[in-house]
């Protein structure tokens, strides 16, 4: 249990520091976006790396944690993506359908115990997510797509993460060290990619404050990640992921709305809301 608060109050830590680092640079690119995401991984895995070591992994597993960068890469893009377009709340909403990707997969794959209670707390936080998305302006559509795509992504990188609990529990650890310092590598190889990219990354390095929300987000994202795979170590991934998505929510939901002023108070959000939270509250029946 323990673990699983730790992972969600880094997964807000990390969630304010990505949406401050959008508010403050007010414009999104490909360049200032990848510099970011680099920033953010390359200091989750040197925080991870200065707590435990580092050695080398078993083939196999050192490619399971090179596909986990490439596609943790991929969702942190399109969620900062998501940020310029729309709110925190909302693009967290859709982005954390992946979590519940990851539960069926953790079902099907593993044999994680599955009830009537969590089947029905999936179905009602789906229902937020389509309360939640708005569709009236042509700008909402991209948003949408991009929040989805991310919450697709969001999904294959969970059941990686699943996947990789069942082939090398005894040091997660480790495996998440190279899984960001892989992210970390290919954010860095796209912006050598044009001059472009590499003109927006000078941008944000001489910005100091715009290295520390960097910095602080990668402190989120090696928190949230390991306490997130420790808690699936010892309670079913088909609890773990829908109740971390139902929490993120609500919470970021919250702030996106008192803090950012982005949120309105609409019947359709106040009921996307209830619905979170009684997702959350079936999902802990046993």
């Amino acid at each position: 249990m323990l673990c699983f608060v730790a992972s969600i109050l880094f997964y807000l830590l990390q969630n304010f520091s990505n949406k401050q680092f959008s508010k403050t640079v007010k414009r999104s690119s490909t360049g200032i976006t990848l510099v970011q995401n680099g920033i953010c991984v390359l200091c989750s895995a040197l925080a991870l790396l200065i707590v435990s070591g580092v050695k080398i992994m078993p083939a196999p597993i050192m490619a399971i944690a090179a596909l986990f960068g490439c596609f943790y890469l991929l969702t942190v893009f399109l969620l900062l993506k998501a940020f310029h377009l729309g709110s925190m709340g909302n693009s967290t909403l859709i982005c954390n359908i992946g979590m519940f990707i990851a539960s069926f997969y953790g079902i099907f794959r593993f044999g994680d115990a599955f009830t009537v209670y969590i089947g029905i707390g999936t179905a009602l936080l789906f229902i937020a997510i389509l309360l939640c998305t708005p569709i009236e302006k042509k700008v909402s559509f991209k948003w949408f797509w991009t929040a989805l795509a991310s919450g697709i992504s969001n999904g294959i990188v969970a059941s990686i993460k699943r996947e990789a609990v069942a082939l090398y529990a005894d040091d997660i650890q480790i495996f998440l060290i190279w899984g960001f310092f892989f992210a970390a590598l290919f954010a860095f190889l796209f912006l050598s990619f044009t001059k472009a990219n590499r003109d927006d990354a000078a941008i944000v390095l001489k910005r100091p404050k715009l290295i520390l929300f960097g910095v602080f987000a990668g402190i989120g994202t090696s928190g949230a990640n390991l306490f997130q795979m420790l808690a699936v170590k010892t309670v079913s991934s088909a609890i773990v992921y829908p109740l971390t998505s139902g929490i993120l929510v609500v919470s970021l939901w919250l702030v996106s709305y008192f803090f950012y002023k982005e949120e309105q108070l609409k019947a359709k959000n106040i009921l996307a809301v209830l619905l979170c939270v009684a997702a959350i509250i079936l999902v802990n029946i046993k």
